[in-house]
This record gives structure tokens, sequence and C-alpha cells, in this order.
């Protein structure tokens, strides 16, 4: 939806037959998700590329048991997260267990952002002249277990490539409350509904 909201707002990149791309020039899109289907969902006709998602997400009981008796693991996570029905798909509503994929994901997450920004530093391939500031936006649902476990750490991860760039980066964030989730994926269902608002409450709080 993001990509075909850009694409009707936005002049596009046009290609030397005449035909015109899906974003703008100078724009990269990332998504990053614990869940892989997300990946080839399409709206108005448009789809991740590749290069523009990242799987975060695993086993969770491997991954647990291999990283739980680390000191900056085990002092913020429950020991008995394991027992969550989680294998690959989604974080199943758990701030805590997003987080733990995203620990485990750092060194790619942190290459693929940097990877996006270094190309946006670029006026053009080859161009020694550089932009003076990269506009990141974050748009995140903080109902869900993977955007409110993951929300504020990869802000963090932003800021921290962000300082490396030769360019400012100026980083804000859109969030997707919990009232509009609860309307859409809860369904009448007010077990989900607290779940949606415990998370959201979780994240916020941290802000």
């Amino acid at each position: 939806r993001i990509k075909h909201e850009f694409y009707q707002r936005f002049e596009t990149e046009v290609f030397q037959d005449g035909s015109r791309g899906e974003r703008p020039p100078r724009t990269e899109y990332l998504e990053i998700d614990t869940d892989q289907a997300t990946q080839n969902i399409r709206k108005y006709g448009m789809k991740l590329q590749d290069g523009e998602f990242l799987y975060i997400g695993g086993n969770l009981k491997a991954l647990h048991a291999a990283l739980k008796e680390k000191p900056y693991i085990s002092e913020w996570v429950d020991d008995n997260i394991s027992t969550l029905n989680v294998d690959g798909d989604g974080a199943g509503q758990c701030r805590q267990v997003s987080r733990l994929f995203l620990f485990n994901s750092y060194q790619n997450v942190y290459s693929k952002i940097f990877g996006k920004l270094n190309t946006l530093n670029q006026v053009a391939a080859g161009a020694l002249t550089r932009t003076k500031r990269i506009e990141v936006k974050i748009v995140a649902g903080i109902s869900g277990g993977t955007g409110s476990g993951t929300l504020l750490d990869m802000a963090y991860i932003i800021r921290e490539i962000a300082r490396n760039m030769p360019c400012d980066v100026n980083i804000e964030a859109y969030l997707i409350m919990p009232d509009v989730t609860i309307q859409y994926a809860a369904k009448g269902n007010p077990t989900m509904a607290n779940i949606f608002r415990t998370n959201a409450y979780g994240l916020l709080k941290e802000l």
C-alpha cells in the first residue's frame, strides 16, 4: 500500500522505453518482518521486489536455546518464551519474540539498512557529489508482536548507521495505532483486542 501511495503522489522513474517504474527517483523501500508471507502480498497491483524485504523470523525454540545464556539476552527474555508456538510465521503477538529475532538478525538488518542509505546517498551512478539529507520514514503497526517489539531498537540501529553517513539523516515514524488494528484484525475478539492494546501500551510507555 505504501508503494502505491508513493506511486500515486509522486513522479516515478521513467525508463528508456517510456514505461513508468513503481517508485520515485532516489527512493528505496525495505520491509523487515518476522512473517515471510507478507513479502508476497500484492496491493493495487504492486508487491515488494527483490531487495525490498528482509525476513528476520525463525524457529523460536532453537533460537532461545542457543541465546538464552548470553547476558544481553537473559536479562530481558522470559525463560518461558520458548513454550510459545512460533515457528517462522510472525512473532505470535509477543513483543519479546520479535525483539529476540531482531537481536539474532542484527548484522543482516544493519547491513541491509546501511546499503539502502548508501544507495540514496549517491546522486547518480558514479557521481562524486552527494545529497545533503536523507529522509527515513518508518511505518509500523504497534499492536502486533513485530512492530511493537522491534520499533525502538530499529530506530536506534538507523540512528547508529546515520552517524557514519556523510550526509544528514532525518528519521520520522508513522505509527498505526491499536484502534485501527482492532477494527480490522480483532474482528470482535475481545482477547485479541486486549493483546493489541497491551502491545501498543508497552511500546508507547518505552517511547
